[in-house]
């Protein structure tokens, strides 16, 4: 799918290169993913839009269109409530969803999103962001998943390896 191509080779670059965190301080932990993120944000040059604020779209007055651009086997464990897949190169989605919705793509943690993000604003002539932290910040921060069929789920796919040491596990209820 994405292979030979340019834009395969940044994805799988930018995926795999997360150093573990040194610590097991999850304040230490945070700041090191937020660095990591951080970074991840300054090369895509994708807008970007933080929980807290597509949290403010959903429970508000706006609507938002979520794209998961991850790939089908990370979707098999969890997505963020009505989200729609699309393929990270350059998402193709109905134009009609979009209309009067802010528009953000996400992925495990910000790098696939971000270069989707950037693609698809220059092909829609409109702001596209990217979830800052991806899904990764947005579990930790508390936010809702869910399975495929719409279930309640606990948990998220964390990639690769080098990723999974930054989500916070949830404490199941008895």
């Amino acid at each position: 799918m994405l292979a030979g191509s340019a834009l395969g080779a940044a994805l799988a670059l930018g995926c795999s290169n997360a150093e573990p965190p040194a610590d097991t301080d999850p304040d230490v932990v945070a700041n090191q993913y937020r660095a990591m993120t951080e970074r991840i944000n300054n090369r895509t040059g994708a807008r970007q839009i933080s929980v807290a604020e597509l949290r403010s779209v959903i429970d508000g007055a706006g609507r938002a269109v979520l794209i998961d651009v991850r790939a089908p086997d990370e979707r098999q464990v969890s997505v963020l409530p009505g989200a729609i897949a699309a393929e990270p190169e350059v998402p193709r989605v109905d134009v009609a969803l979009l209309e009067d919705a802010v528009v953000v793509v996400y992925c495990t943690a910000g790098h696939r999103s971000g270069l989707a993000a950037v693609a698809l604003e220059r092909r829609l002539e409109r702001p596209v962001h990217s979830l800052d932290g991806g899904m990764i910040q947005w579990f930790n921060e508390g936010g809702a998943v869910v399975t495929p069929d719409g279930g309640r789920a606990d948990r998220i796919h964390p990639h690769s390896d080098d990723w999974a040491r930054f989500i916070r596990r949830r404490k199941t209820e008895p």
